[in-house]
């Protein structure tokens, strides 16, 4: 059961999350005893990456301009959907767990997850204290967070919301006894994306799924709502 050091990481998840997307390991991309490692023999790879990166980039910028629209209508009925409101909890919740995390504060978590990711994580922290391991964090920046999913449903209780995450740190897990250090680099800071899911419990959203960039498709995400589809049901019915 691995587990990443910064709160969020996926249980035995990406490389994404679990701050390994910098990692020099070509995995296969290039053969060996090729081109001597030559420039030109990049060209085509460097050119793909680009247009990948560009092509989720792209994905991204709309699927959080089709969240954006969607929650100024819900607003209106909503006030939960007010989107520069959840940003600021997003951002809350971040910077609450990631504490939080590091000093394995079971009540402090509660606060932020759902029972479902609490559940989780608290068997998570379970595994880490078998094994002697604290996670340490230092100079923790959340770079970027946008919306990228909106799902509202009649019933408000099924509500949810997805997030891209952006973010960076020094992160690594150390022995407790003998302080060495057992995952993660003390000495050099990662940036890492990941998609965080937030329920609706009430009247606030609290973390329920975190997910590695590689272990979704972007485009899978959506921005759909009951009330605005029965809407136009009853528009269409009475025209």
């Amino acid at each position: 059961l691995p587990v990443s050091a910064h709160a969020g990481g996926s249980v035995g998840g990406s490389g994404s999350s679990s701050g390994g997307s910098s990692s020099a390991d070509n995995g296969g991309a290039y053969p060996e005893g090729e081109s001597g490692g030559g420039f030109l023999s990049l060209i085509p790879f460097l050119l793909i990456s680009g247009a990948f990166t560009y092509a989720g980039a792209y994905v991204l910028h709309k699927k959080h301009r089709d969240g954006h629209q969607l929650m100024k209508k819900l607003e209106q009925c909503d006030p939960i959907w007010n989107e520069e409101t959840l940003n600021h909890s997003v951002t809350e919740t971040f910077y609450a767990v990631q504490y939080a995390w590091m000093e394995m504060d079971i009540e402090k978590l509660s606060l932020y997850l759902t029972p479902r990711l609490m559940e989780l994580w608290t068997a998570k922290m379970e595994w880490m204290k078998q094994r002697e391991e604290v996670s340490v964090m230092r100079k923790i920046q959340l770079k970027g967070r946008q919306v990228i999913g909106v799902y509202d449903y009649q019933d408000d209780d099924r509500d949810f919301v997805w997030y891209s995450i952006k973010a960076s740190m020094i992160d690594y897990n150390q022995n407790i006894r003998t302080l060495e250090v057992v995952e993660g680099d003390p000495n050099h800071k990662i940036t890492f994306e990941e998609y965080w899911k937030f329920q609706r419990i009430g009247n606030r959203f609290r973390l329920d799924d975190v997910m590695g960039i590689d272990e979704v498709e972007a485009g899978a995400f959506r921005s759909i709502s009951e009330e605005e589809e029965a809407r136009l049901a009853d528009c269409a019915a009475f025209f």
